[in-house]
């Protein structure tokens, strides 16, 4: 369980971070994180 939690959090981070360094839009950056993470959890 802790391994499942630990993928949500990075896959989370990771596509923060993907947001911020291609400069995506502020409010966008939370959604996008979101979207990643719900992304990563169905494959």
């Amino acid at each position: 369980m802790t391994e499942f939690i630990e993928q949500i959090v990075f896959s989370f981070i990771a596509s923060v971070s993907f947001g911020i360094i291609l400069n995506g839009p502020r409010r966008g950056i939370v959604f996008g994180g979101i979207a990643g993470t719900l992304g990563w959890m169905s494959f």
